[in-house]
Formats: structure tokens, sequence, C-alpha cells
């Protein structure tokens, strides 16, 4: 009968003794638990699809702390892509699972392939994608009705459409991206800048404004329970309140002095980091268990 002890004696850990069968039983065990672990599809509430080069360090790092202060689950991509690379299956995934999608639309926003890619796996899965307009205007950023001149976003699109790269089989230069992965990027695009969204000229250039009513209609449309008792303890503590207070962030740079949080949300903040402590643990608890077995 296969036993497997660990007992501890002077800071030493021990293994009793397994037989070959039991020891590769115990082997296949433990490796297909840590890549179980290590695949655990992990659920989002929101994903954030945004030009890191435009706002990344500013407007998006801010909704993105904002939302997290609600308690919900954001997926926010820290390292901008690299030129060359195509987005991996961890973002195909989060955009799959995600119960809504922010689209921020800044200036250079039509120039990123990955933004684009992002949007079209956006409008694909039928999501709620909530539209933000940072910095330009949708009613001019495909023509602009005074001179009509090219907007922005079709002269981005422009020249995509006209870039060229080096064929090492042919060693002649060809198209860059083809017709067809142009036709996707255009028509979701288009599609999603055509809906009504949030624009920052219509908040007077206010960030603070605008992220506000992101976050309200965000917390309006999530399908999380959690999401909306967070606000409740904000309502019953500050009746008076306005509305642009309740959403306030302690920390923020546009907040009207420091602001206690709930003792929900301080749960709610204790519960996540406990959550994500204890998921490590057990992936470190297999991966040393696999190495103590071989």
């Amino acid at each position: 009968m296969m036993s497997l002890g660990i007992f501890s004696s002077s800071a030493s850990t021990s293994i009793s003794v397994l037989t070959s069968d039991e020891g590769r039983l115990v082997h296949d065990i433990v490796k297909l638990s840590i890549k179980g672990v290590s695949k655990t599809p992990i659920h989002y509430d929101v994903f954030l699809n945004h030009r890191g080069k435009d706002i990344k360090k500013t407007f998006a790092n801010q909704l993105y702390y904002r939302l997290r202060n609600y308690g919900l689950q954001v997926f926010y991509d820290q390292e901008e892509l690299q030129k060359g690379n195509r987005i991996n299956s961890e973002i195909e995934n989060a955009i799959k699972v995600a119960s809504i999608h922010i689209a921020i639309f800044s200036k250079g926003y039509a120039e990123s392939e990955w933004c684009m890619d992002e949007l079209a796996l956006m409008v694909e899965s039928e999501s709620i994608i909530i539209s933000a307009f940072h910095g330009v205007n949708p009613t001019k950023i495909w023509q602009n009705p005074v001179d009509g001149m090219n907007g922005v976003y079709a002269e981005a699109l422009r020249k995509l459409k006209e870039e060229k790269t080096f064929d090492p089989e042919t060693h002649q230069e060809k198209q860059r991206y083809n017709s067809n992965t142009l036709e996707i990027w255009e028509k979701a695009l288009k599609e999603v800048t055509g809906r009504v969204g949030f624009e920052l000229e219509k908040y007077d250039g206010d960030e603070g404004q605008l992220l506000d009513v992101i976050v309200r209609e965000v917390k309006t449309k999530v399908k999380k329970d959690e999401a909306k008792l967070l606000t409740e303890p904000c309502q019953k503590n500050n009746p008076s309140s306005s509305e642009r207070e309740r959403y306030q962030v302690v920390g923020d740079p546009d907040s009207k002095g420091t602001r206690r949080r709930s003792s929900y949300e301080r749960k709610r903040q204790f519960l996540l980091l406990i959550e994500d402590l204890l998921f490590h643990l057990k992936t470190y608890f297999w991966f040393f268990l696999y190495i103590l077995v071989g």
C-alpha cells in the first residue's frame, strides 16, 4: 500500500520510501496538478483595450485602479507588445471570458495592430463593449466634415494597407498585412466607433469626470453581485453626497480630500489578497512536491 509521509524534524523534511510504480504514480499526479494549476482559467469582469503608447501611464492606469477598488477583476496588459508580436493566448482567453470590454479610443489607436486584433476579438465575442474617446472626436476620426480630408483613423488604416515587409522566400517586398485581416480590422473599428460612447470633450477635458461615468456604466452592466454591494456602505454613510463624491477613490489625483473606504470594501480587498496568496501557496506546494518525488 502506498504511503507518503512528510515529517518535520530539526527543520528537515523526509519522504517515506515509495516503490518504483508508486513513485511514477505520484510523479504523474503532481505533474498533472502543476499543469492544472498553471493553466487554471481566470474569470475577468472587465477587459481594458487601449493604446499603451498614448494613455497607459495616465488614463488607462487610473481606470484600472478605480475598477479594482470596486472589487472587479480587470485584465490590464502591463507591458506594451513589441512590433512583430501577435497577441498571446492569455489575452485571447481574457477577452473571451470578460463580461465587459472597454475600448479607449485615442489618437494613435488605429496605428496599433494589437489594438485592432483585440477589438476584432471583442466584437466576435459578442460581449458588451463600452466605448470611450480620449483626445479624439468620433465624428472626425474617419473624415473631417469641414474639409473632407481623411480623419486620423482613416489615415492610419491607409498607411497600414501600404506597409511593406521583406519576403525571405521570394526576396521581394510584399504587403505586411493581408487584405482579409485589414478588412476585419476596419469593419470592427467602424462598428464600435460608430456606437454611442463617452467623449472626453463633452466633459471639458476633465479626465476625472470621464473616469466616473465609465465606472458607473461598468457597475450597472457587470454581472457581479459583489460589485453592486460595494456602493451600499458609501450611500448609507454619505446619503447627501453627490454622485461624483460616491465614486471617488482614495488616492486618485482628482479626489477632493482623502475619503475613508467602507468596511465592506476593505474586507473585499483583504479577501482578494488572501485568495491570491492561497493560489500561490498551492502552486509552490505542488512544485516542491514534484521536486521531492523526482
